[in-house]
C-alpha cells in the first residue's frame, strides 16, 4: 500500500527515532483515522483470539469489539472520527486485483494448513478472508453510536488528511502515503500499529471521571510516537516541499515510477538532497505520468471529494452530484448519471460500493473467497440476485441497456479475469396499490415499511407463507426466510451438503436471537461475549470432525458454505438498496457468528447427528454443557438459563427451516425429504 519500501525505511532505520516525537492523545479532543487499516488489527487483536476467517465472519464479537474500542477513547474525551474508501479508482484497478490475488493464495495456505484440525494456522498466515459485510457492519455500529465518519468519492487518503487538518488532530493509518500529505500541525501521523499498541493498553475511565479536569486528574499521559515531516526533511538536508516526489521517484499506487530509482529510497533521497524543488519539478514533475500523483498529494479533486452524513455539505449534495468534477474519477468518465440519492445511501454508508462502481466505472471487483480453486468461483451462485440488484440501480439512471465487466477469480488458480456482462433493464415490478418498486420510491417519506416488505415479496414472488399464528415472526424474519429459500434453489452444491449449512444456519440464527434478546437498542448481557468464546473454543477443540479443508469431501462443504455466505451478502445489498436496513433477519452483527456456525456444522456433521429427530439444538446444547463442566475457567461459559431456553431456540429454529424450504419448494417443484438429506460429503457411501 503506497509509496514501496518507504514505511520500511522511516520506521526502520537506525536513525528513525530523530524523525519521530511523542505527542500525547489526551491534548486532542478528536483523532482520524483510516477506516479500512483499522479493521484488520481490531479482527484480528491477538492471534489467540482472532476472530472467524472462513465461516463468514464473527460480526458479533467484531461489533462487540469496536463498541468497546469507541467507548474507551471517548472515556478519554477523545472523539474517534472515521473516514472511508469510497470506490476503486480505475488508475488502482490493476494493483486492486494483484492485491486481492495474493490475500486469496495466501488465504488458501491458511486453509492447507488446517488439515485435520479445526484452528487455522495463525504462525504463518493471518489472511484477511470470506468476511463479506464487515464494512456494513462497520458503518451500522457508526451509525448506532453516533461517530462521525466520511465516506470519499474515491481513493481516501487524501480526504483523511484534510479532515485531519479541520480538526487539527492526529491521523491513524498504516499508509505510507501519509508521510507525503501536507498535514498541517498540531495534525501528525501516527502509524496504526503504534496506534493500536498505545490503545490496548489504555484504561476505561470511570464514569464519574468524565469531565475534561477529572480526566486530566486521574490520567496519566498517552503518548504515541508519531511522524514529523520537518525533522525528517531536515535531517536528510533537503527541503520539506520535496517529499511530493518521492511517490514520482518510487511509485505508488497509481503510478510505477521511475525504474532508476525503483524501490530504492535511500537513492531517491540521495536524488532530493541534490537539487531544489523547483529543479526537481522541471526534472520529474512535468510529465502526463505525474499530473495523477500531484493531484493526489496536493489534495485536488477528486481525490479530496466526499461527504459525512451530519456534515453541512450534505445539503449541497444534489446540485454537487450533477456538477461537472463530480462525474468523473480521475480521467475515467463516469459509466451512467448517478442520482443524489444513491450517493446520499453511499456517503451514510448503506449503498455498497460495489453498486456505484456499476454506474461510476462500468464494472465491479468480486471480492476474497476461499472455496475450491479447481472449480469457477462460487461467486456466481448469486448471479440472480445481482441482476435483481443491477436492474433497480440502472433504473435510476439513464440507461436502459448495456454491459459491465465484473473481475471474478478464474477457474484452477487465484487469477482475476474479467467477464463482460449484459444487463437488459427490466420494467419495474408495481405493488397492488400502484406504486413501482423501485430505489426512489423506497427511500421516499412515503414507504412505509411495510411497503418495503411487499417490495420484497414482489421481487420473488413468493407465496404468503404466514399463518394467523406466525405473523409476528415471518415479519420479523422476512428477508432471511427469503434468503434461506434462495439459496436451496440457486446453490448447485448437492442438495444433501446444502441442507447441512441451511440447517446450520438456521440454528445458528436462533441461538443468536436468543442470546442477543429481542430489544437490539439494549446492550447484550454480560455473558454474551463468554458464550461466543465459548462457541470458538468448542470449534477449535473439536476433534471428531474438520468440516473445511482441501480433500474432497472438506473442499465440497466449502463450497456450500462460500455459496451461502455470498448470497446472504447479496441480499442483504438488495436490503439496503430497498433502504430495509439491519431489519427482517438481515442485522448483521446480530445473526452472523462465523464462530457459532463452524460449530454447528460440526455438530450437523456428527456422528451423534440423526436427520430422523433431528436433534441439532439438542447436541449443540450438550456440547455446551460439557464444556461448562469440563473448563477450569467458570467465567469461560453461559450460565444464566434464564437468557438462554433451548425451547425457545428450538421453535426459532424450526420455524426457519420450515418457512425456508417451504419457499424452495414452491419455486422449483422439488420435495426436501429425509431420504435426501442423508448421504452429505461426509457420509457419502
Amino acid at each position: 500500500m503506497g509509496i514501496p519500501r518507504l514505511t520500511t525505511y522511516i520506521r526502520n532505520d537506525a536513525k528513525s527515532k530523530t524523525w519521530h516525537k511523542p505527542i500525547n492523545l489526551l491534548n486532542y479532543k478528536h483523532i482520524v483515522i483510516d477506516m479500512f487499516p483499522f479493521l484488520i488489527p481490531v479482527y484480528m487483536t491477538k492471534k489467540d483470539e482472532i476472530l472467524d476467517l472462513f465461516y463468514g465472519g464473527d460480526y458479533c464479537s467484531f461489533g462487540a469489539r469496536l463498541r468497546s474500542l469507541i467507548a474507551k477513547l471517548r472515556s478519554h474525551s477523545i472523539e474517534p472520527i472515521f473516514v472511508a474508501d469510497g470506490i476503486v479508482q480505475t488508475e488502482k484497478l490493476n494493483e486492486v486485483l494483484h492485491r486481492t490475488e495474493e490475500r486469496q493464495k495466501h488465504a488458501y495456505k491458511m486453509l492447507q494448513g488446517l488439515k485435520n484440525r479445526n484452528k487455522e494456522d495463525l504462525e504463518g498466515y493471518r489472511q484477511w478472508c470470506n468476511c463479506l459485510l464487515i464494512k456494513k457492519v462497520f458503518f451500522s455500529v457508526l451509525r448506532s453510536e453516533k461517530v462521525k465518519f466520511y465516506v470519499a468519492r474515491g481513493d481516501a487518503d487524501a480526504l483523511v488528511t484534510i479532515v485531519a487538518n479541520k480538526y487539527k488532530c492526529p491521523l491513524v493509518s498504516n499508509d505510507s502515503d501519509f508521510y507525503i500529505f501536507p498535514l498541517i500541525e498540531p495534525s501528525y501521523f501516527i502509524n496504526m500499529d503504534d496506534f493500536m499498541t498505545v490503545v490496548r493498553k489504555l484504561p476505561k475511565v470511570n464514569k464519574t471521571q468524565k469531565t475534561d479536569s477529572q480526566r486530566k486528574l486521574t490520567s496519566k499521559q498517552v503518548n504515541v510516537q508519531a511522524f514529523d515531516q520537518t525533522k525528517f526533511a531536515k535531517i536528510h538536508k533537503f527541503e520539506k516541499y520535496s517529499l511530493i516526489i518521492l511517490p514520482i521517484l518510487l511509485g505508488n499506487d497509481f503510478s510505477t515510477g521511475i525504474k532508476t530509482f525503483e524501490k530504492n529510497v535511500e537513492k531517491s533521497i540521495l536524488e532530493l538532497q541534490k537539487f531544489s524543488f523547483e529543479k526537481l519539478y522541471q526534472k520529474y514533475g512535468e510529465t502526463k505520468k505525474s499530473d495523477v500523483i500531484w493531484k493526489f498529494y496536493s489534495l485536488q479533486p477528486p481525490f479530496s471529494q466526499g461527504f459525512s452524513i451530519d456534515d453541512e455539505s450534505m445539503a449541497n449534495l444534489e446540485s454537487f452530484a450533477s456538477s461537472e468534477d463530480f462525474k468523473t474519477l480521475s480521467s475515467i468518465e463516469s459509466w451512467a448519471e448517478i442520482p443524489a440519492q444513491i450517493w446520499r445511501g453511499f456517503f451514510e454508508g448503506k449503498i455498497a460500493s460495489q453498486d456505484v462502481s456499476l454506474l461510476v466505472a462500468g464494472y465491479t471487483i468480486a471480492p476474497c473467497m476461499i472455496d475450491d480453486v479447481s472449480q469457477n468461483s462460487a461467486w456466481y451462485v448469486a448471479k440472480k440476485i445481482r441482476s435483481i440488484n443491477q436492474n433497480l440501480i440502472l433504473q435510476e439512471t439513464d440507461k436502459s441497456a448495456d454491459c459491465f465487466s465484473e473481475y471474478v477469480r478464474a477457474k484452477g488458480g487465484f487469477k482475476y479475469e474479467s467477464n463482460l456482462c449484459k444487463i437488459n433493464v427490466n420494467s419495474s415490478p408495481v405493488l397492488e396499490s400502484g406504486e413501482l418498486v423501485s430505489m426512489q420510491y423506497a427511500f421516499s417519506e412515503e414507504c412505509t415499511q411495510s411497503k418495503k416488505l411487499q417490495m420484497i415479496k414482489k421481487l420473488f414472488e413468493h407465496p404468503s407463507l404466514v399463518d394467523d399464528g406466525d405473523k409476528s415472526f415471518a415479519k420479523d424474519f422476512r428477508i432471511l426466510m427469503v434468503t434461506l429459500g434462495v439459496y436451496l434453489r440457486d446453490c448447485n452444491e448437492m442438495l444433501a451438503n446444502k441442507i447441512v449449512i441451511f440447517d446450520s444456519v438456521c440454528a445458528m440464527v436462533a441461538l443468536l436471537e436468543e442470546v442477543n434478546g429481542n430489544p437490539p437498542k439494549n446492550p447484550p448481557f454480560p455473558a454474551k461475549n463468554k458464550f461466543l468464546k465459548t462457541c470458538r473454543s468448542l470449534g477449535n477443540e473439536f476433534k471428531e470432525i474438520v468440516p473445511i479443508g482441501v480433500s474432497d469431501q472438506q473442499l465440497s462443504i466449502l463450497r456450500a458454505l462460500a455459496s451461502w455466505n455470498i448470497l446472504y451478502a447479496q441480499m442483504d445489498r438488495l436490503s439496503r438498496l430497498l433502504n430495509i436496513v439491519d431489519l427482517y433477519g438481515m442485522n448483521t452483527e446480530k445473526y452472523i457468528e462465523g464462530s457459532v456456525l463452524k460449530m454447528l456444522v460440526q455438530s450437523r456433521l456428527c456422528e451423534g447427528f440423526d436427520v430422523g429427530s433431528d436433534n441439532l439444538v439438542e447436541l449443540v446444547f450438550e456440547r455446551l454443557g460439557d464444556a461448562k463442566n469440563v473448563t477450569k475457567n467458570s467465567e469461560l461459559i453461559l450460565t444464566d438459563p434464564v437468557n438462554m431456553n433451548p425451547f425457545r431456540v428450538s421453535m426459532t429454529y424450526e420455524k426457519l427451516k420450515t418457512y425456508g424450504v417451504r419457499f424452495y419448494e414452491t419455486w422449483t417443484g422439488n420435495n426436501v425429504s429425509e431420504e435426501n438429506t442423508v448421504n452429505h460429503a461426509f457420509h457419502c457411501n
